[in-house]
């Protein structure tokens, strides 16, 4: 607990002072990776990712990514903010993916290539948005 709150206030701190923590735009993917990895971690311990790092970052991020593993990673932060579950109505659903398609223009089409090969996503759900428009 102590090492994941350590790591959230180094992140935390590089977010005023930089566009995207340092890990996130690494040249090597190993440490892109456990920066992703740190991001899901800090996630699990009710602390948002976008508390550190912003949505269209991520997106930016994930845009550029070659790494598969980070690509799962990055998908797998941006789920519950582009494909929120129950209660949430279509509509909502269409203006999360539209707001996303103008902060990047491949991020959005590579997170639903994904969550739909790795099928991270219901059945049901695809095909209400599917169907929907």
């Amino acid at each position: 607990m102590k090492l994941l709150k350590s790591v959230w206030l180094y992140m935390n701190h590089f977010r005023y002072y930089s566009l995207v923590p340092p890990g996130l735009t690494d040249q090597k993917e190993k440490f892109r990776l456990a920066t992703v990895n740190a991001l899901l971690q800090l996630q699990n311990h009710s602390i948002s990712c976008l508390q550190v790092v912003k949505l269209e970052e991520l997106l930016g991020c994930l845009d550029l990514e070659t790494c598969e593993e980070v690509e799962i990673g990055l998908v797998k932060l941006l789920l519950p903010f582009l494909c929120k579950d129950g209660g949430v109505s279509l509509d909502d659903r269409y203006h999360s993916v539209e707001q996303a398609c103008r902060l990047s223009r491949n991020g959005p089409l590579k997170f639903h290539k994904i969550i739909g090969a790795k099928k991270m996503i219901t059945s049901q759900l695809a095909c209400k948005s599917f169907f929907y428009r």
